[in-house]
Order: C-alpha cells, then sequence, then structure tokens
C-alpha cells in the first residue's frame, strides 16, 4: 500500500476510476482467498458474485515479504478478483468436490484473452488510490490450497486423493493473520475517551458503508469507512465531504470486507487514526493494511464479547464467518435514542440484549439475510432506517426481501443515500 503526500479527494478518486477503467488484465499466477460472496438471483439457477483477494504467486514465499512491507514497487502485484457463477461451478472448475466457500484459497492463473477457455472475470488492480484499475480477462486455471488458516479441510476420498494438493506457502498463511504488535491501549481504552454522540450521519459514498458519529456537528467517531472498489465505480462518490475527515477520531471497523474500509486507501488521514478490528483472517490486500496500520500502532483487536461506553455499546456478534463474526455497535445519542450500526451481520447474531431500536442502517446494504432466520430488530414507534448503497451494484443491493422484512415488523420506508422517489442522493442522518 502506497502512501501519498497528501490527501486525495473523492473527486480525485473519481478521475482514477475513470483514467484507470480500461486496464490491462494481468497475466499471472496468483494466491487467491475468497473474501466474498453474494448470490445475485433466485432459485436453483442462482448464480453469484464470488471475490478473490490477490497476490503475485510467481515469487512464492516472497510475496509475504511484500504484505508486510507495503512497498510502493509490489502496488501492482496486488489486486481483487470477481467472478459470477455458482459455487459448485467453480468448485468443478478447480477440480475439487466442495462448494467454494468465502476463506478457502486457491492457485489461479489470469490471462487477458477474453477467447481464451476458462471463467470470464474481472479484475481490480491496485493504484495510488486503492483498487481502481478495472480490467476483464479469463482466469484458465484454478486448484484450491491446502492451507493451515482454510476454515475447512479438504475432503479425502477416491478422486481428491489421487491429485497431490498444492500448499498456500506458509509464510502467507502466517502474514493474513491480524497481527498482535500492538499500543498499550487496547480497544477499551481508546473507546473510553469517546464522548456522546448527538446525531448518526451515514455517507453517501456509493457502493460502500461509511457512518460518522457526530457531536454538535464534530466527528467523534467512524463505524466503518468504506468506499468502492473498481467493481461499482460508477457509483463512487463525487462531491466533497462535508465533515472533518483529518480529525483523529477512532475507527471502529465492523469486518474486513473491502467496502468497509476501502476510503483509507484514498484519504490518507484515515490511517492515522486509531482502529478498532475484529480479529479476523485476511486476504493478501487487506492484510497490508492491517500491517501498516500494526506497524504504526494504531491496530487495537477487539478481544470478544460486548462493553458499555458513553458513545455506546460495541460488541462480537456471535454467527458465522467474516460477516457474522464481526463487530455491531450500539449508538446511544444525547437525547436517548438508540441507533443500530450492523455491518453486515445477520439481525440474529447481535450480540446486545435488547432487539429494539430508534434507528438503523440496515445490513448487508439491504441484501438477503444470511439466515432464513434472521428477523431485524423491532423499531421504537414509528422510526426509520437508512440503507448505504451505490446504484447498479453488481450485488443489486437492496433486495426486495430485504425490504420487505424489514417492513412486516414495522420498519418505516427506508431512506436511501441512492436516489429513490426523485430525491437526490447524498448523505443521510439519523
Amino acid at each position: 500500500m502506497s502512501t501519498p503526500e497528501r490527501d486525495f479527494s473523492f473527486q480525485e478518486a473519481a478521475f482514477f476510476f475513470f483514467f484507470f477503467g480500461l486496464g490491462e488484465f494481468p497475466e499471472r499466477h496468483v494466491f487467491a482467498r475468497v473474501s466474498r460472496i453474494d448470490q445475485i438471483g433466485a432459485g436453483p439457477l442462482a448464480r453469484s458474485v464470488i471475490e478473490f483477494d490477490t497476490v503475485t504467486a510467481d515469487a512464492g514465499d516472497q510475496a509475504a515479504d511484500w504484505i508486510k512491507s507495503a512497498a510502493p514497487e509490489h502496488d501492482a502485484d496486488f489486486g481483487l478478483l470477481r467472478l459470477t457463477t455458482t459455487p459448485s461451478k467453480f468448485a468443478k472448475f478447480a477440480n475439487d468436490i466442495v462448494d467454494v466457500q468465502p476463506g478457502f484459497w486457491f492457485h489461479l492463473e489470469l490471462n487477458p484473452d477474453q477467447s481464451a477457455e476458462g471463467m470470464r472475470a474481472w479484475f481490480a488492480g491496485s493504484t495510488p488510490l486503492g483498487f481502481t484499475a478495472f480490467s476483464k480477462g479469463r482466469v484458465i486455471k484454478g486448484e484450491r490450497l491446502v492451507s493451515s488458516i482454510d476454515p475447512a479441510p479438504r475432503p479425502s476420498s477416491l478422486g481428491a486423493a489421487s491429485v497431490p494438493a498444492l500448499a498456500l506457502p506458509s509464510a502467507i498463511a502466517a502474514v493474513c493473520r491480524i497481527p498482535q504488535r500492538l499500543s498499550r491501549l487496547s480497544a477499551q481504552d481508546v473507546l473510553t475517551r469517546v464522548p456522546q454522540a448527538d446525531k448518526v450521519l451515514v455517507h453517501d459514498v456509493g457502493q460502500g458503508s461509511f457512518t460518522t458519529l457526530l457531536r454538535e456537528g464534530q466527528p467523534c467517531l467512524h463505524f466503518d469507512v468504506g468506499a468502492p472498489t473498481a467493481f461499482n465505480a460508477k457509483g463512487a462518490r463525487s462531491v466533497p465531504f462535508t465533515v472533518d475527515l483529518d480529525a483523529r477520531v477512532p475507527i471502529v471497523l465492523s469486518h474486513w470486507d473491502w467496502d468497509h474500509f476501502h476510503a483509507a486507501f484514498q484519504i490518507q488521514s484515515l490511517r492515522r487514526c486509531r482502529w478498532i478490528v475484529p480479529d479476523q483472517i485476511l486476504g493478501p490486500g487487506a492484510a497490508r493494511l492491517a500491517r501498516g496500520l500494526a506497524d504504526a500502532r494504531r491496530l487495537y483487536v477487539w478481544s470478544g464479547g460486548s462493553s458499555s461506553f458513553n458513545v455506546g455499546d460495541l460488541g462480537e456478534c456471535t454467527g458465522l464467518g467474516r460477516n457474522g463474526t464481526g463487530l455491531a455497535m450500539r449508538a446511544s445519542l444525547l437525547d436517548g435514542r438508540s441507533i443500530l450500526l450492523a455491518g453486515d451481520a445477520d439481525y440474529n447474531s447481535l450480540p446486545f440484549g435488547t432487539l429494539q431500536f430508534d434507528g438503523l442502517v440496515a445490513t448487508h446494504h439491504g441484501g438477503r439475510a444470511h439466515s432464513a432466520f434472521s428477523m431485524p430488530p423491532t423499531p421504537i414507534g414509528r422510526s426509520s432506517y437508512v440503507i448505504s448503497y451505490g446504484a447498479s451494484n453488481v450485488y443489486r443491493h437492496p433486495h426486495d426481501e430485504a425490504l420487505t422484512l424489514h417492513s412486516n415488523v414495522g420498519w418505516a420506508d427506508p431512506v436511501r443515500t441512492a436516489s429513490f422517489d426523485g430525491i437526490a442522493r447524498g448523505d443521510r442522518v439519523l
């Protein structure tokens, strides 16, 4: 991750999206970790968006040094890869017998020739403003890797046993864990100093999540600092922020999905803040950011459970996967209202005793619930909620199913950061 001499504005970010919009798809082998899977259809033929966090594999173990050092000359060796297919089809393509899951590692061969045999793919390459260089090509070969941090072991069968399994280099596995080179203070120490807020500002960043708690118009805490990657560049913000992003206020990261922390690559001052993060296994690009924060002693790993502070309650969710094991917050405002910030977690995995709120930012950008048992919390009165997303995003958020679930338990029609009902896109306040 390069560190520019000054902050870029989001207008410049929009320019970079345009300038790098027709980049060259890389011809290389990569180590690729599945970072997210979003189903975009319904029924037995529904497809999914599968995204990977990748680093060039040609150097083997040496790539671990690139992750640790964040040297700018290796920026081009990192990227995000997206496929639109079904998990079972990709598993068959990779000669595996288990559907692909978030956290699986693969060795993939990429080819810029869009007429080549293989799976059609989209790539977001690294630039001075994050993962903004967009290109198209093919994944022509893939194999799942055995890894010490793979969430599920490779199954044994006659078919699988007949083919020797490749192993993810142990050095890369080691650096993709949350680093433990931390400050003397704890996350709880940092949050104890945060004052109670009077408003919650949901920024319109396009397809991403970036929320700021305000006290008399001044930021006192950010919950997620997301921005679109190249896959959703069309919805990127193109107007200045209306709050001071240079203020050294803490950042609470709900979980390590790119659309929840990508703004840190575009706004240098965010990397000078103290980050309170969940303890999760990362892909190469995300690990690069975490290592840089840890080296600067600005990374604070949440120790688990739930705790109360003046600004509200923060706790570790009780679900599964990256979304379900992240952090959720109940912001307690000066006027007595409580606002739920759930990141992308299912509502049934919240760590709080009560499930009644005056307002909320819809989980997962209004996407489909991960669990059939995840019901929205009960509103206190006819309360409002916000959905943060970008128009025409590749995940097709928000989903009608999510809108119906919120309506059925009493939430009023949502306020959206994208344009809706004749209202222009923009920041929203709770």
